[in-house]
């Protein structure tokens, strides 16, 4: 016999219902590419109700010592992300909340959540065995390095397909010049295109740093659209063609990443509702194609002292501030080269006012952004 919500079987154990079994089987494997892919849903769950008013009290009855530990250490922005993924977890699976709601222990939800991880988990360690080995065809021919005379190589990019994927050696990272100027630090690339073979010896014995003066992860030049790159690093930020072929490779399919329009009215998004492009979904496709780039045999958290949870964070944060002009301009161009309108579906995006400075308008605006972002970062210090 089936156990109701919030009851016991006679052995005192609480079970789901064949409807709850059912909705974890078919919306679970969806879940880690939507919110963070590197922190246990238990966490996301204790930590992110909190934000939300209606769900305080169930944060404090899933509490326990460790969880206020690791809380205490979040900055403001890092709780409204684990609260925005919270709600997209409980959007996902609304009889979470219910069970959430009705108090039911805590070992009991644990359980359904390890359910819950297990599949989602799947989803992302196939994602990322399907990147690793399609990202070639998805790098486009302008990485192609140059030679003596100018001339792209065209030998370096057949040169890294025939390669085997499942080997143990090394093929990509800092090995291969293709690879190297994906991943070089977007503030680093300009002496890379000068020499790359100078600066890939540079990037693999660490004189060019990959991180910044307090320690965290440079974004990579494969996030950037390069030929709107400014001097302030915020122009062109997630508009790689790269990154977006990726994205589009997850989550609509593999031919509409390599051009097939009409491909894009198919795959996973559309199975699971996802009617515009948001901002982890952009964040997920970023660390794939980070670790398929660096060769990484299976998804990993730390490549030549780059740790991706640190980095998919600070991904996260850039949109942390909805009414920042960036975030919607941004959003606006993701939804148009996805679904070719500027608002996605049923999402109204404001109008961004055409700039009359240039380039100084927008580096004030990214200057703001981050003042915002470090402001909020301080506050737990």
């Amino acid at each position: 016999m089936v156990t109701p919500p919030g009851e016991s079987n006679p052995q005192g154990e609480l079970r789901l219902t064949p409807q709850e079994a059912e909705e974890i089987k078919e919306k679970s494997r969806w879940l880690r590419r939507v919110a963070n892919p590197f922190v246990d849903f238990y966490v996301i769950i204790s930590i992110g109700a909190a934000g939300a008013s209606e769900t305080a009290g169930v944060a404090q009855q899933h509490e326990n010592r460790q969880m206020r530990d690791h809380a205490k250490d979040l900055t403001p922005i890092q709780r409204k992300i684990y609260a925005e993924d919270f709600a997209v977890i409980v959007g996902h699976l609304p009889f979470l909340k219910n069970r959430l709601e009705s108090n039911d222990p805590s070992r009991f939800i644990q359980k359904i959540l390890h359910q819950v991880q297990s599949a989602a988990s799947r989803a992302r360690q196939s994602d990322t065995k399907t990147i690793k080995v399609s990202i070639v065809k998805l790098i486009p021919q302008e990485y192609l390095p140059l030679d003596a005379n100018g001339n792209q190589e065209v030998n370096a990019y057949q040169d890294l397909k025939v390669k085997n994927p499942d080997s143990s050696k090394s093929w990509r990272g800092w090995e291969h010049p293709i690879t190297a100027r994906l991943l070089c630090p977007a503030d680093h690339l300009a002496e890379f295109k000068a020499d790359p073979k100078s600066a890939r010896a540079k990037l693999r014995d660490g004189k060019l740093s990959l991180l910044d003066s307090k320690g965290d992860p440079k974004f990579p030049a494969f996030l950037y659209n390069e030929d709107i790159m400014d001097g302030s690093l915020a122009q062109g930020l997630f508009r790689g063609p790269l990154l977006l072929a990726v994205y589009i490779h997850i989550f609509f399919s593999p031919s509409g990443a390599t051009g097939a329009k009409a491909s894009l009215k198919r795959g996973n998004a559309k199975i699971h509702g996802m009617e515009k492009v948001v901002p982890s979904t952009i964040c997920y496709a970023a660390i794939q194609a980070y670790v398929a780039l660096c060769c990484a045999a299976e998804w990993k958290e730390e490549w030549k002292g780059i740790k991706f949870p640190r980095l998919y964070i600070l991904l996260r944060e850039q949109f942390a501030y909805p009414d920042d002009p960036w975030h919607a301009d941004t959003l606006r161009w993701w939804n148009d080269k996805v679904y070719g309108t500027p608002r996605g579906a049923n999402e109204d995006v404001p109008e961004i006012a055409q700039e009359t400075e240039g380039p100084s308008t927008r580096e004030r605006s990214e200057c703001e952004r981050q003042q915002r972002i470090q402001a909020a970062a301080a506050q737990n210090t």
